[in-house]
């Protein structure tokens, strides 16, 4: 992906975030490339649409949108969904996600819950970070399905979990 649409994409992502009152301009970088972009919904839930000479993108976020998930990889059982993303662009129709959550049960469980279901999807964990109160997990599948889940822990609150996906 070039630089046009990634810089594109995080000025999306300021507009998905609520931080930007514009619905639709131009962005041209260091390049001098052109992106477009529009975004249309709400502070709650947006797709942000972005066309450039590299291709176009889409992302839809918010708290009612729900993620496009590879099959044997679920969001956690009785977690709290907070908001999903679902990025994809037209070039080869990948596409990537992300799931935030929240639950009471401990970060043990949640990460012993992730191991064996990357394990049952045949998903092969290359990284394994835990530090104070985070624990994040990484791997890839055989048909190039990537996935990472960051747990931390969020006090009384229980705790937040961030599901991503995508394609190699």
């Amino acid at each position: 992906m070039k630089t046009s649409i990634i810089a594109a994409a995080a000025v999306a992502s300021l507009a998905l975030a609520g931080c930007s009152k514009e619905r639709s301009g131009t962005f041209t970088d260091d390049e001098g490339n052109v992106t477009e972009y529009t975004v249309d919904g709400d502070t709650e839930n947006s797709t942000v649409k972005i066309s450039s000479d590299d291709g176009d993108m889409t992302i839809e976020a918010g708290k009612d949108i729900a993620a496009n998930l590879p099959d044997g990889v679920t969001t956690y059982p009785g977690a709290k969904i907070l908001s999903s993303a679902n990025m994809s662009n037209s070039e080869d129709r990948k596409g990537s996600s992300m799931v935030q959550m929240e639950t009471p049960d401990s970060k043990d469980k949640i990460v012993k819950y992730y191991k064996d279901s990357f394990k049952a999807k045949g998903i092969d964990v290359e990284t394994e970070i835990t530090a104070d109160k985070m624990s994040m997990m990484a791997g890839k599948a055989k048909d190039g399905t990537v996935v990472s889940v960051m747990v931390n822990e969020a006090g009384d609150d229980g705790n937040m979990i961030m599901l991503t996906t995508g394609k190699e």
